[in-house]
């Protein structure tokens, strides 16, 4: 679950819609309505909450899919591609989180 902080911060954070304000403290989820910019621990707390969701986890699955959507959009973007700097973040936070075999 570390590789979400550390992908989202290499990248500088993931854009984020709600609409409506969340506080759950199971997950840590403590988030304002509206668009916002998630940084890697406020992030992980996104895709976890699975209380106090209408839908439960079929809600958590929409966050996971809606930050993974947002992560791909950051990562391809002309401010991460074209930034040796941000590359080599990512590049640190996927070899420390990814294991191929």
């Amino acid at each position: 679950l570390m590789g979400f902080v550390s992908l989202t911060d290499a990248v500088g954070g993931v854009d984020v819609c709600l609409n409506n304000a969340v506080d759950e403290p199971m997950s840590g989820a403590k988030f304002p309505a509206g668009e916002q910019t998630l940084s890697g621990q406020n992030a992980l707390s996104f895709v976890r909450q699975r209380h106090d969701l209408p839908r439960g986890d079929l809600d958590r699955i929409t966050r996971q899919q809606v930050y993974m959507a947002s992560l791909a959009n950051k990562v391809l973007s002309t401010s991460t591609l074209t930034n040796p700097s941000a590359l080599s973040k990512l590049r640190k936070a996927i070899e420390d989180s990814v294991v191929l075999d």
